[in-house]
């Protein structure tokens, strides 16, 4: 509004005083610097303090959201995308991750040879599960169907970051994308929106010993993510079953859970 102010541009006058008021200004102070005056319904503020205004205008800049770069210059540089992408990869027997990243043009670069994307991955949603990349393979490799002869690699989720839409074409490499989510509505909820994305969609990876990790845990449902929930249960039929058993438990479960080793649970 206060560029429209600079142009000579009508505005909606009470909305810029409401927003002042919000700001801390009080109104005379206001009227110190602009003076509106309506035309045919319209009101059009004239500047009758250039220095104080100008001032006002270096205060809440313009946000130039072209990049990272020209968005920092008002101090908003959150609110502007990246040019591009990094994924976080554990390849079976390699000792440490490796980094794909992506150019703002969508190419991929990657440590790793083409044959890697021969195999199945797992999107793994939390960091703790692919730091700890032999547990979470092992807890993996004992989840049935999914029996693949070839230890799957594991890529770092990062919550609602898999969902990029630079990352869906490099998913799309390997043979099949398995998804180990949070078993709550937002892990849940990604796992849905990708399984939709990707052409090469395996299955959503649920331990087959759930009721066990339900009977340990303590992290209760609203009324509200249950509701959620059961929505979700019908748009995502293939979720059905596991959104069931946690909505009668009244209960949800972190991922992170699956790390545990008996004497950790064993008060529980």
């Amino acid at each position: 509004m206060l560029d429209q102010v600079a142009n000579g541009e009508a505005i909606k006058w009470t909305a810029l005083i409401r927003a002042f008021v919000k700001a801390g200004f009080n109104p005379p102070e206001i009227e110190r610097i602009l003076a509106p005056f309506s035309t045919k319904g319209l009101t059009h503020v004239s500047i009758t303090n250039h220095t104080e205004f100008d001032a006002l205008r270096r205060r809440y800049p313009v946000k130039d959201l072209r990049s990272k770069a020209t968005a920092a210059l008002s101090g908003h540089s959150h609110d502007a995308k990246n040019r591009g992408s990094l994924l976080n990869i554990s390849i079976p027997d390699s000792e440490h991750p490796v980094c794909a990243t992506a150019s703002s043009e969508g190419d991929w670069i990657f440590p790793f040879g083409e044959d890697e994307f021969n195999r199945d991955a797992v999107i793994v949603e939390n960091l703790e599960n692919f730091l700890y990349c032999g547990k979470t393979r092992r807890f993996v490799a004992g989840l049935h169907p999914l029996n693949t002869a070839d230890s799957p690699i594991l890529i770092w989720g990062g919550g609602n970051a898999a969902e990029k839409e630079e990352h869906i074409p490099f998913f799309q490499r390997f043979k099949q994308i398995h998804v180990l989510p949070d078993l709550d509505y937002e892990g849940l909820a990604i796992a849905a929106r990708l399984a939709h994305k990707l052409d090469n969609f395996g299955q959503f990876l649920v331990p087959t010993d759930i009721e066990f990790y339900l009977s340990i845990s303590s992290r209760h449902m609203t009324p509200k993510e249950s509701e959620r929930l059961q929505k979700l249960s019908t748009e995502e039929p293939r979720l059905s079953t596991v959104i069931g058993k946690l909505v009668n438990a009244e209960l949800t479960l972190e991922q992170e859970v699956y790390l545990l080793e008996p004497r950790d649970y064993d008060h529980a």
